[in-house]
This record gives structure tokens, C-alpha cells and sequence, in this order.
């Protein structure tokens, strides 16, 4: 069985089909094969980019697949995601209003050199460019060995009295080049710049659409939120 799901232009295929060989004929940035969920808290994954690459991790994936598994009855409140032995993430399911969530511990964040990017890693590995006002442009068929984010503009509002950081980027992910979105590219953009600018709430600006991202300090954890739809 498979699902299809929009994830702010980011196109995320979840699959239970046991061949890790069948991959679907429409069009995706990356396929989530469930391999074995455990009383609905423990689901262990593999997860595939277009090109049939391993991707290390898929925040958006696993935000749609959290969506999947609480739709299907088939998850508590929260459910811990694994490849292998490799912690991902935990999908959370919020009661009244069915918002659906991933938080992930923070990465590991390497500051870039003047002039370079940052470097974080989050299962998979991103570099994130501040080209503040200049939109990088690449040839369509640039697929990167690494993710990568291009912040071209940065501005803050007020919400009450908390200050909320937009984050305007364009993405493009290893295994499948420019995407609508990326999940682990917003928290390494919202990361990179809580280490730049400080606080704790962010929107990053997709051309697909917007991600929410919360940087926890308290508990050393990043949250993503954002639009999650299931189109077939």
C-alpha cells in the first residue's frame, strides 16, 4: 500500500511494501518503506531519494508518515522513528486540532568560515549559505552530494511578545536536486540562524511553502511543523 502526501512542495511517497526494490512511478522527492513499527511508538524506516539513493533522513517524510500512522489508528501519541540504529526523530500527534510535529534533538552545528557555509547534520548533512539578497541560481539538472540552502533574505515580526525570525531560502537536496521544501533543511536553516541571531521561533520561506521551526533550548531539541497533505 502506498500514500502520497504534499509536505509544502516537498512530494514524500510512504510505502509498507516489503520489496525495497519497487519504487512508484509518480513523481516524488523521497520514499519512507516502513520496515517494522513496534506498539505504535517504534517505527524503523528506510528512506530513499528519487535517484534511488539512501537519504539519512526526511524531517517532511516523517512528518507525513506520522501523519499516515495516526490517521491508520496505528500510533499513540508519540512514535519514535529509526533507520537501523539510527535515532531520526519522534513524530508527535497533538490532541485538539490534530497538528502534527517531529522533534529531533539539536545537531551538530559546524560555523562556517567568513564567506562559507554552515555545516549541520541531522542524520543527513546540510550546508547552509547566507547570500543574503542574491537567490542562487543553478542549472536544473544540479543535484548536489550534500543538502543545501540558500538564505537570500531575512526579516523579523512580533507576535505578542515573541520575536519570530523569517527565513527566505531556496533548496536543493542530495539524491533529487531543487525541491519545493525540505523538513531537515528548515531546521538546519532555522538552526543556523538561532546560532546568528539568537531566539527561538522561526518561518522558513520555501518557494513551496512554509515551515515552522522551534529551537528549545531548555530541552536541546529542534520541533518542525507545516502543512501536511495527503493527495492519493
Amino acid at each position: 500500500m502506498e500514500a502520497r502526501y504534499n509536505c509544502a512542495g516537498n512530494l514524500i511517497v510512504i510505502s509498507d511494501q516489503k520489496s525495497r526494490q519497487k519504487m512508484p512511478k509518480a513523481k516524488f522527492d523521497q520514499i519512507i518503506f516502513i520496515r517494522r513499527l513496534v506498539l505504535g511508538t517504534i517505527c524503523n524506516v528506510e528512506i530513499k531519494n528519487r535517484d534511488g539513493s539512501m537519504a539519512g533522513n526526511c524531517l517532511n517524510g516523517l512528518r507525513a508518515l506520522t501523519h499516515f500512522l495516526a490517521t491508520q489508528g496505528k500510533m499513540r501519541d508519540q512514535v519514535a522513528f529509526y533507520q537501523g540504529r539510527q535515532f531520526l526523530a519522534s513524530g508527535v500527534k497533538r490532541k485538539g486540532g490534530g497538528i502534527i510535529e517531529v522533534c529531533v534533538d539539536f545537531p551538530e552545528f559546524l560555523k562556517g568560515r567568513e564567506g562559507q557555509p554552515d555545516h549541520v547534520k541531522l542524520g543527513n548533512e546540510h550546508l547552509v549559505y547566507w547570500t543574503l539578497r542574491r537567490s542562487a541560481e543553478k542549472p536544473a539538472s544540479y543535484i548536489p552530494k550534500l543538502n543545501e540552502e540558500y538564505i537570500y533574505f531575512y526579516e523579523e515580526t512580533r507576535i505578542g511578545d515573541d520575536r519570530v525570525g523569517h527565513l527566505y531560502a531556496n533548496v536543493y537536496e542530495a539524491g533529487v536536486g531543487r525541491t519545493g521544501s525540505c523538513g531537515s533543511g528548515a531546521v538546519a536553516a532555522a538552526f543556523s540562524a538561532n546560532q546568528k541571531y539568537g531566539g527561538c521561533f522561526w518561518a522558513v520561506h520555501f518557494p513551496g511553502g512554509a515551515l515552522s521551526v522551534r529551537v528549545d533550548t531548555l530541552d536541546n531539541r529542534v520541533i518542525l511543523g507545516g502543512p501536511t497533505e495527503r493527495i492519493s
